[in-house]
Formats: structure tokens, sequence, C-alpha cells
């Protein structure tokens, strides 16, 4: 062979060589940039899905703040209903009896039944 031919062929060599190095690194830039992708959705999905259950937590919060003031008001109410039905109850001894022969008397609300009763 002449040295143009072993040039030659040496350089075709060393272009097989230098495309088959590059067609590796394409293929993995491609598989890195499919990760890149995956991470990228799985990103994604977990912020979404943190923004839910922040949301979800508020929502939850507030409920309970609304809960927890209904439930004050009720207990409000049975307060009142309880001082009303010792008022009614006073009232209804004055007018009955005569209030010095019952000196001493108290009042008790049953609050299961609502019932009262002079012990």
């Amino acid at each position: 062979m002449t040295q143009n031919e072993t040039a030659r062929a040496e350089a075709e060599k060393a272009q097989a060589d230098a495309e088959a190095e590059m067609a590796k690194y394409t293929a993995e830039l491609a598989a890195l940039g499919e990760s890149t992708g995956s991470l990228t959705a799985e990103r994604e999905r977990i912020t979404t899905e943190l923004s839910e259950k922040q949301l979800q937590r508020l929502a939850d919060e507030k409920d309970i703040g609304l809960h927890e003031a209904a439930l004050q008001g009720l207990q409000s109410r049975t307060g009142e209903a309880e001082a009303r039905a010792r008022e009614q109850a006073r009232k209804e001894y004055e007018n009955s009896a005569d209030p010095g022969t019952f000196t001493g008397c108290t009042l008790q609300v049953v609050r299961k039944t609502g019932a009262w009763c002079w012990i």
C-alpha cells in the first residue's frame, strides 16, 4: 500500500470511530433529556399535590373555626335558656306561694330534659 492509501484508511477509520463516539454521546444525551423530562414531570406532580393539600388544610382550618364559633353560640344559648327557665320558675314561685314560707329553696334545672324543680 502506498502512503496515501494508508493515510486514507487511517482517516476513514478515525472518521468511523468519531461517528461511533458521536452516536454514543448523542444516545447518552437523549437519555439524560428523558430523565430530565421525567424529573420535571415528577416535580410538577409533587408541587400540584402539595398545593392541593395546603388548600385542603386551609379549608379544614376554616371549617374548624366555623364549628367552634357555632358551638360557642349554642353554649351561650343553652346558658340563656337555663337562665330564662330559672327566671320563669322564680316568677311562678313568687306568684304561687308566699315567698316567706319557702326560704332557702334553690332551683335545679335538669339539662337533658329541660325540666326544673324546687329543692
